[in-house]
Protein backbone atom coordinates (compact mmCIF):
# COMPACT_ATOMS: atom_id res chain seq x y z
CA UNK A 1 0.00 0.00 0.00
CA UNK A 2 0.98 3.61 -0.40
CA UNK A 3 2.45 5.41 2.87
CA UNK A 4 -0.53 6.86 4.67
CA UNK A 5 -0.08 8.61 8.08
CA UNK A 6 -1.81 7.28 11.19
CA UNK A 7 -3.91 9.70 11.91
CA UNK A 8 -5.59 9.24 8.10
CA UNK A 9 -5.51 5.74 8.79
CA UNK A 10 -7.41 5.57 12.32
CA UNK A 11 -9.43 7.96 10.14
CA UNK A 12 -10.84 5.18 7.43
CA UNK A 13 -10.79 2.93 9.61
CA UNK A 14 -13.61 4.72 11.80
CA UNK A 15 -10.98 4.52 14.65
CA UNK A 16 -9.97 6.67 17.80
CA UNK A 17 -6.33 7.36 18.87
CA UNK A 18 -5.56 6.61 21.83
CA UNK A 19 -1.95 6.84 23.84
CA UNK A 20 -1.03 8.41 20.97
CA UNK A 21 1.21 11.84 20.81
CA UNK A 22 0.79 14.35 18.12
CA UNK A 23 4.08 13.86 16.55
CA UNK A 24 3.67 9.91 16.00
CA UNK A 25 -0.11 10.53 14.34
CA UNK A 26 1.96 11.48 11.50
CA UNK A 27 3.83 8.60 11.59
CA UNK A 28 3.41 6.89 7.93
CA UNK A 29 1.49 3.47 7.85
CA UNK A 30 2.80 0.98 5.29
CA UNK A 31 1.14 -2.33 6.09
CA UNK A 32 -0.81 -4.48 8.27
CA UNK A 33 0.21 -7.53 10.22
CA UNK A 34 -2.41 -9.97 12.41
CA UNK A 35 0.66 -12.11 13.91
CA UNK A 36 3.17 -10.42 16.32
CA UNK A 37 6.11 -12.56 14.80
CA UNK A 38 5.55 -11.17 11.11
CA UNK A 39 5.19 -7.47 12.29
CA UNK A 40 7.54 -5.65 10.44
CA UNK A 41 8.60 -1.73 10.74
CA UNK A 42 5.89 0.56 9.38
CA UNK A 43 2.72 -1.87 9.84
CA UNK A 44 0.14 -1.84 11.98
CA UNK A 45 -1.02 -5.33 14.39
CA UNK A 46 -4.58 -5.73 13.87
CA UNK A 47 -5.03 -7.69 17.26
CA UNK A 48 -8.01 -10.09 16.66
CA UNK A 49 -9.26 -12.53 18.83
CA UNK A 50 -9.11 -16.27 18.39
CA UNK A 51 -8.27 -19.35 20.13
CA UNK A 52 -5.95 -15.94 22.23
CA UNK A 53 -6.56 -12.40 22.50
CA UNK A 54 -3.88 -10.85 20.30
CA UNK A 55 -3.96 -7.76 22.69
CA UNK A 56 -1.90 -9.98 24.65
CA UNK A 57 1.02 -9.76 21.79
CA UNK A 58 0.62 -5.61 21.61
CA UNK A 59 3.81 -4.98 23.22
CA UNK A 60 5.69 -7.75 20.58
CA UNK A 61 4.77 -5.94 17.79
CA UNK A 62 5.46 -2.60 19.05
CA UNK A 63 8.90 -4.02 20.02
CA UNK A 64 9.09 -5.73 16.45
CA UNK A 65 8.61 -1.60 14.49
CA UNK A 66 4.44 -1.57 14.49
CA UNK A 67 3.05 1.88 14.31
CA UNK A 68 0.35 1.21 16.75
CA UNK A 69 -2.40 -1.79 17.93
CA UNK A 70 -5.32 -2.25 16.31
CA UNK A 71 -7.68 -3.29 18.84
CA UNK A 72 -11.48 -3.07 20.30
CA UNK A 73 -9.85 -1.67 23.68
CA UNK A 74 -7.54 0.83 25.05
CA UNK A 75 -4.35 -0.03 25.52
CA UNK A 76 -1.09 0.53 27.50
CA UNK A 77 0.94 1.37 23.70
CA UNK A 78 -0.30 3.77 20.69
CA UNK A 79 -4.00 2.07 19.86
CA UNK A 80 -6.55 2.87 17.16
CA UNK A 81 -9.67 2.10 19.26
CA UNK A 82 -12.43 0.18 16.97
CA UNK A 83 -15.36 -1.32 17.29
CA UNK A 84 -14.80 -4.53 15.42
CA UNK A 85 -10.91 -5.22 14.47
CA UNK A 86 -11.31 -8.03 11.56
CA UNK A 87 -14.21 -4.98 10.18
CA UNK A 88 -11.68 -2.73 10.53
CA UNK A 89 -8.62 -4.46 8.54
CA UNK A 90 -11.26 -4.99 5.54
CA UNK A 91 -12.17 -1.68 5.95
CA UNK A 92 -8.81 -0.19 5.80
CA UNK A 93 -7.74 -2.63 2.23
CA UNK A 94 -10.88 -0.90 1.22
CA UNK A 95 -9.99 2.56 1.36
CA UNK A 96 -6.57 2.09 0.50
CA UNK A 97 -8.57 0.73 -2.83
CA UNK A 98 -10.55 3.27 -3.12
CA UNK A 99 -7.68 5.98 -3.36
CA UNK A 100 -6.80 7.67 -6.71
CA UNK A 101 -4.10 5.53 -8.50
CA UNK A 102 -5.14 2.30 -6.88
CA UNK A 103 -4.29 -0.51 -8.60
CA UNK A 104 -7.05 -2.78 -11.33
CA UNK A 105 -7.98 -5.63 -9.10
CA UNK A 106 -8.61 -8.99 -10.71
CA UNK A 107 -10.96 -11.47 -8.54
CA UNK A 108 -10.74 -15.11 -9.10
CA UNK A 109 -13.59 -17.55 -7.57
CA UNK A 110 -14.38 -20.44 -8.45
CA UNK A 111 -14.90 -24.60 -6.63
CA UNK A 112 -11.32 -25.08 -8.26
CA UNK A 113 -7.91 -24.07 -9.47
CA UNK A 114 -8.03 -20.54 -8.02
CA UNK A 115 -4.66 -20.90 -6.98
CA UNK A 116 -3.15 -22.48 -10.27
CA UNK A 117 -5.04 -19.58 -12.26
CA UNK A 118 -3.60 -16.75 -9.50
CA UNK A 119 -0.42 -17.95 -10.31
CA UNK A 120 -0.48 -18.54 -13.85
CA UNK A 121 -2.34 -14.48 -14.36
CA UNK A 122 0.58 -13.23 -12.49
CA UNK A 123 3.12 -15.41 -14.69
CA UNK A 124 1.69 -13.94 -17.63
CA UNK A 125 1.36 -10.06 -16.61
CA UNK A 126 5.05 -9.78 -15.10
CA UNK A 127 6.02 -11.19 -18.52
CA UNK A 128 4.17 -8.39 -20.54
CA UNK A 129 6.15 -6.24 -17.75
CA UNK A 130 2.98 -5.37 -15.58
CA UNK A 131 3.90 -4.66 -11.70
CA UNK A 132 1.76 -7.62 -10.00
CA UNK A 133 0.70 -7.96 -6.48
CA UNK A 134 -0.86 -11.60 -5.81
CA UNK A 135 -2.73 -13.54 -3.36
CA UNK A 136 0.05 -15.10 -1.30
CA UNK A 137 -0.56 -18.94 -1.03
CA UNK A 138 -4.23 -19.40 -0.85
CA UNK A 139 -5.10 -16.57 1.61
CA UNK A 140 -8.42 -15.64 0.56
CA UNK A 141 -10.81 -15.44 3.29
CA UNK A 142 -12.00 -11.96 4.67
CA UNK A 143 -8.62 -11.70 6.48
CA UNK A 144 -6.17 -12.69 4.26
CA UNK A 145 -7.81 -10.66 1.28
CA UNK A 146 -7.11 -7.56 2.83
CA UNK A 147 -3.50 -8.11 4.23
CA UNK A 148 -2.85 -8.83 0.64
CA UNK A 149 -4.24 -5.84 -0.35
CA UNK A 150 -2.36 -3.72 2.43
CA UNK A 151 0.96 -5.88 1.41
CA UNK A 152 0.79 -5.14 -2.12
CA UNK A 153 4.05 -2.80 -3.35
CA UNK A 154 3.02 0.61 -3.80
CA UNK A 155 3.39 0.58 -6.90
CA UNK A 156 1.27 -2.28 -7.91
CA UNK A 157 -0.48 -2.04 -10.82
CA UNK A 158 -2.32 -4.91 -11.22
CA UNK A 159 -4.00 -6.86 -7.84
CA UNK A 160 -4.36 -10.51 -8.43
CA UNK A 161 -6.30 -11.86 -5.46
CA UNK A 162 -8.63 -15.27 -4.83
CA UNK A 163 -11.64 -15.04 -3.21
CA UNK A 164 -12.76 -17.82 -1.28
CA UNK A 165 -16.34 -18.72 -0.26
CA UNK A 166 -17.30 -21.20 2.36
CA UNK A 167 -21.25 -19.77 2.82
CA UNK A 168 -23.12 -17.72 0.33
CA UNK A 169 -22.32 -13.87 1.11
CA UNK A 170 -19.04 -14.59 1.48
CA UNK A 171 -17.94 -13.23 -1.71
CA UNK A 172 -20.00 -10.33 -2.35
CA UNK A 173 -18.26 -9.33 1.25
CA UNK A 174 -14.86 -9.60 -0.36
CA UNK A 175 -15.97 -8.03 -3.14
CA UNK A 176 -17.43 -5.09 -1.12
CA UNK A 177 -13.30 -5.12 0.58
CA UNK A 178 -11.73 -5.24 -2.81
CA UNK A 179 -14.13 -4.17 -6.16
CA UNK A 180 -13.07 -6.13 -8.78
CA UNK A 181 -12.67 -4.48 -12.30
CA UNK A 182 -12.37 -8.04 -13.93
CA UNK A 183 -13.94 -11.23 -12.84
CA UNK A 184 -12.71 -14.73 -13.35
CA UNK A 185 -14.75 -17.87 -12.73
CA UNK A 186 -12.98 -21.30 -12.62
CA UNK A 187 -15.64 -23.74 -12.46
CA UNK A 188 -18.98 -24.80 -10.78
CA UNK A 189 -18.53 -28.01 -9.37
CA UNK A 190 -20.27 -30.16 -6.60
CA UNK A 191 -17.45 -29.56 -3.95
CA UNK A 192 -18.08 -28.21 -0.16
CA UNK A 193 -21.79 -28.51 -0.92
CA UNK A 194 -22.62 -29.28 2.89
CA UNK A 195 -21.73 -25.41 3.20
CA UNK A 196 -24.55 -24.47 0.40
CA UNK A 197 -26.88 -27.21 0.30
CA UNK A 198 -27.00 -27.08 -3.54
CA UNK A 199 -25.35 -27.02 -6.44
CA UNK A 200 -27.78 -23.95 -7.85
CA UNK A 201 -26.82 -22.39 -4.34
CA UNK A 202 -23.00 -22.85 -4.91
CA UNK A 203 -23.33 -21.56 -8.56
CA UNK A 204 -25.15 -18.39 -7.24
CA UNK A 205 -22.40 -18.17 -4.43
CA UNK A 206 -19.92 -17.75 -7.06
CA UNK A 207 -22.08 -15.50 -8.81
CA UNK A 208 -21.64 -13.07 -6.49
CA UNK A 209 -17.96 -11.85 -7.74
CA UNK A 210 -20.15 -11.31 -11.35
CA UNK A 211 -22.63 -9.13 -9.64
CA UNK A 212 -20.14 -7.47 -7.82
CA UNK A 213 -18.55 -6.25 -11.20
CA UNK A 214 -19.10 -2.41 -12.38
CA UNK A 215 -21.90 -1.94 -14.98
CA UNK A 216 -20.62 -0.41 -18.33
CA UNK A 217 -17.78 -1.67 -21.16
CA UNK A 218 -14.84 -1.70 -19.05
CA UNK A 219 -15.69 -4.58 -16.65
CA UNK A 220 -14.69 -7.79 -18.10
CA UNK A 221 -16.12 -11.21 -16.81
CA UNK A 222 -14.50 -14.36 -17.74
CA UNK A 223 -15.84 -17.90 -17.33
CA UNK A 224 -16.54 -21.73 -18.41
CA UNK A 225 -18.29 -21.62 -21.74
CA UNK A 226 -20.93 -24.20 -19.52
CA UNK A 227 -21.08 -22.16 -16.69
CA UNK A 228 -24.91 -22.04 -14.62
CA UNK A 229 -26.06 -18.78 -15.57
CA UNK A 230 -26.47 -17.97 -11.84
CA UNK A 231 -22.66 -18.16 -11.53
CA UNK A 232 -22.31 -15.58 -14.74
CA UNK A 233 -24.20 -12.44 -13.47
CA UNK A 234 -26.96 -13.22 -15.96
CA UNK A 235 -28.87 -9.59 -16.48
CA UNK A 236 -25.99 -7.45 -15.06
CA UNK A 237 -24.61 -5.01 -17.88
CA UNK A 238 -21.00 -6.38 -17.54
CA UNK A 239 -18.96 -4.87 -21.03
CA UNK A 240 -17.38 -8.33 -21.84
CA UNK A 241 -17.85 -12.11 -21.19
CA UNK A 242 -14.55 -14.24 -22.16
CA UNK A 243 -15.69 -17.81 -21.93
CA UNK A 244 -13.36 -20.78 -22.37
CA UNK A 245 -13.28 -24.35 -22.61
CA UNK A 246 -12.84 -27.52 -24.67
CA UNK A 247 -15.22 -26.53 -27.21
CA UNK A 248 -15.29 -24.62 -30.43
CA UNK A 249 -18.56 -22.95 -28.86
CA UNK A 250 -16.00 -20.95 -26.16
CA UNK A 251 -14.06 -17.79 -26.97
CA UNK A 252 -11.07 -19.51 -25.83
CA UNK A 253 -10.44 -23.31 -26.41
CA UNK A 254 -8.04 -25.83 -26.52
CA UNK A 255 -7.22 -28.74 -28.41
CA UNK A 256 -4.31 -31.34 -28.86
CA UNK A 257 -3.38 -31.22 -25.07
CA UNK A 258 -0.54 -33.25 -24.42
CA UNK A 259 1.45 -34.12 -21.64
CA UNK A 260 6.00 -34.15 -21.99
CA UNK A 261 8.32 -34.50 -19.48
CA UNK A 262 8.61 -30.99 -19.62
CA UNK A 263 4.93 -30.29 -19.13
CA UNK A 264 1.45 -29.58 -20.17
CA UNK A 265 1.05 -28.18 -24.01
CA UNK A 266 -2.08 -27.15 -26.38
CA UNK A 267 -2.92 -25.47 -28.82
CA UNK A 268 -4.90 -22.06 -27.80
CA UNK A 269 -7.59 -21.15 -30.16
CA UNK A 270 -9.35 -17.78 -30.19
CA UNK A 271 -12.78 -17.96 -32.02
CA UNK A 272 -13.32 -14.49 -32.59
CA UNK A 273 -9.86 -13.93 -34.10
CA UNK A 274 -9.74 -17.33 -35.87
CA UNK A 275 -5.92 -18.01 -34.39
CA UNK A 276 -4.04 -20.93 -33.60
CA UNK A 277 -1.23 -20.51 -30.83
CA UNK A 278 1.00 -23.06 -29.04
CA UNK A 279 0.77 -22.73 -25.21
CA UNK A 280 3.27 -24.74 -23.29
CA UNK A 281 3.70 -24.25 -19.33
CA UNK A 282 5.98 -26.41 -17.25
CA UNK A 283 2.98 -28.12 -14.93
CA UNK A 284 1.58 -31.60 -15.55
CA UNK A 285 -1.70 -32.78 -14.98
CA UNK A 286 -4.46 -32.38 -17.86
CA UNK A 287 -7.18 -30.96 -15.67
CA UNK A 288 -4.59 -27.30 -15.55
CA UNK A 289 -5.91 -26.80 -19.19
CA UNK A 290 -9.26 -24.77 -18.00
CA UNK A 291 -7.20 -23.14 -15.41
CA UNK A 292 -4.26 -22.20 -17.56
CA UNK A 293 -6.75 -20.92 -20.08
CA UNK A 294 -8.85 -18.54 -17.31
CA UNK A 295 -5.47 -17.62 -16.91
CA UNK A 296 -5.21 -16.20 -20.74
CA UNK A 297 -8.70 -14.92 -20.68
CA UNK A 298 -7.73 -12.68 -17.81
CA UNK A 299 -4.92 -12.01 -19.46
CA UNK A 300 -6.50 -10.56 -22.37
CA UNK A 301 -9.01 -9.04 -20.66
CA UNK A 302 -6.05 -6.58 -18.81
CA UNK A 303 -4.52 -5.92 -22.77
CA UNK A 304 -2.04 -8.22 -22.86
CA UNK A 305 -2.24 -10.10 -26.36
CA UNK A 306 -2.55 -13.87 -26.82
CA UNK A 307 1.24 -15.00 -27.86
CA UNK A 308 2.47 -12.88 -24.63
CA UNK A 309 -0.30 -14.75 -22.94
CA UNK A 310 1.33 -17.97 -23.77
CA UNK A 311 4.83 -16.63 -23.41
CA UNK A 312 4.00 -16.00 -19.79
CA UNK A 313 2.81 -19.43 -18.73
CA UNK A 314 6.23 -20.77 -19.55
CA UNK A 315 7.64 -19.07 -16.48
CA UNK A 316 4.74 -20.40 -14.53
CA UNK A 317 5.88 -20.93 -10.95
CA UNK A 318 3.15 -22.58 -8.99
CA UNK A 319 2.44 -21.92 -5.47
CA UNK A 320 4.35 -24.03 -3.08
CA UNK A 321 2.96 -27.45 -2.14
CA UNK A 322 1.40 -28.19 -5.74
CA UNK A 323 2.41 -30.05 -8.23
CA UNK A 324 6.16 -30.76 -7.37
CA UNK A 325 8.27 -32.46 -9.74
CA UNK A 326 11.63 -34.06 -7.88
CA UNK A 327 13.78 -36.22 -10.28
CA UNK A 328 15.47 -39.10 -8.75
CA UNK A 329 17.61 -41.71 -9.83
CA UNK A 330 17.56 -43.56 -12.23
CA UNK A 331 14.90 -42.08 -14.44
CA UNK A 332 12.61 -42.07 -11.54
CA UNK A 333 9.89 -39.05 -12.10
CA UNK A 334 7.82 -38.34 -8.73
CA UNK A 335 4.86 -36.08 -9.44
CA UNK A 336 3.38 -34.63 -6.01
Amino acid sequence: MRPVSLERAAEAMGGALHEVPAERAQTPVSGAAVDSRQVREGQLFFALKGRVDGADFAPEAMLRGAVAVVCERPLSVPTVVVEDVQAALGELARWTLSREGAPTVVGITGSVGKTTVKDALAAILRSAGRRVGATEGNFNNEIGLPLTVLGADEKAEVLVLEMGATHPGDIAHLSRIAPPDVGVLTAVSPVHLDSFGSLEALAATKGELAMSLPEGPASVLVCPVDAPAASTGTGRGIGRRITFGRTPEADLYASEVAEQQSGLSFTLHTRDEGREIEVKAPVFGTHLVEPLLAAIGGGLALGVGPEECARGLTRLRRTGLRGEVYRLREDIIVYD
